[in-house]
């Protein structure tokens, strides 16, 4: 199992946040899209506010997957054979727009997007991650250690460790 960390340095009182973005289905027609971009408005560039993705933040139905339904594509991208590179780089164009890259800790990929891993070798996480820069490509599971310390003296002092356990689901990707 895919295992990451960041450490993380802290004083005293300050909070922090953590966004999960799972099954957002960007790129379907009936996707919460501004919802999502007022989550990134709400907490992107922000000090101690961070990003962790586990999947299917795009819809990824590819043509020939018996999913795909051409109604539930999202209308700007009627017409084009190219939706889902598309969507990778529309999500990115957001995702930039209204966050800093180094809140993202990792994105992963959910059952939508293992269907083009599997059938054709794409993987859209990975471009996505890749245009976004400095994102970590996480997995369908993964796991994410968030190491938080203090420093005095110039060393390494007290601090707590969360361990963020990321799993998309069982059986989609199986059935599809």
């Amino acid at each position: 199992m895919l295992k990451f960390s960041r450490d993380i340095e802290y004083k005293d009182g300050e909070e922090f946040t953590l966004v999960t973005a799972f099954d957002i289905h960007f790129g379907a027609e009936h996707c919460a899209e501004d919802e999502f971009i007022n989550v990134l408005k709400e907490h992107g560039r922000k000090e101690g506010h961070y990003f962790i993705g586990g999947g299917d933040l795009l819809n990824s139905i590819w043509v020939v997957d018996r999913r795909f339904r051409f109604s539930e594509l999202h209308h700007r991208y009627h017409g084009n054979d190219g939706f889902i590179g598309d969507q990778v780089e529309d999500l990115a164009d957001i995702i930039i727009k209204h966050t800093d890259p180094e809140q993202w800790l990792a994105i992963g990929w959910g059952n939508h997007e293992d269907s083009l891993i599997t059938k054709c070798s794409f993987n859209p996480m990975k471009r996505l991650c890749e245009r976004i820069g400095y994102v970590t490509l996480g997995g369908y599971t993964y796991y994410y250690i968030l190491n938080f310390h203090q420093t005095r003296d110039g060393k390494k002092g007290a601090g707590i460790s969360y361990i963020i356990y990321v799993h998309h689901g069982w059986g989609g990707a199986m059935r599809t």
